[in-house]
């Protein structure tokens, strides 16, 4: 036990990042995650799966597709585990998340 009464085996503070997938661009989101890879502190990475912009009604403004980016930046980093925070299931077919978590 420490002075402050706890176990040994509490594990290290893990350390994440998170990406939005919109208004941006896959160079832009490469250039960061690529950045952060080489970085030690951060465990993992994260972006989110929102069928709609969730910050505006125009539809320019425009998303990357999550489960697609992160199979491309999981090819593009070395080292990055990675997620995502939201993943929407009320519009989707259940097969249609399951074959991309399985492309993954």
């Amino acid at each position: 036990m420490s002075p402050l009464g706890w176990s040994s085996s509490v594990g290290a503070v893990r350390f994440a990042f998170k990406t939005s997938a919109q208004q941006t661009s896959w160079a832009a989101m490469l250039k960061v995650w690529r950045a952060v890879d080489d970085i030690e502190i951060f465990e993992s990475g994260w972006t989110s799966d929102h069928f709609h912009p969730t910050h505006s009604t125009d539809p320019s403004f425009h998303r990357l597709e999550d489960w697609v980016t992160l199979t491309a930046l999981a090819q593009a980093t070395s080292r990055l585990r990675m997620g995502t925070l939201v993943t929407g299931i009320h519009y989707r077919h259940p097969a249609v998340p399951a074959n991309r978590v399985a492309t993954l």
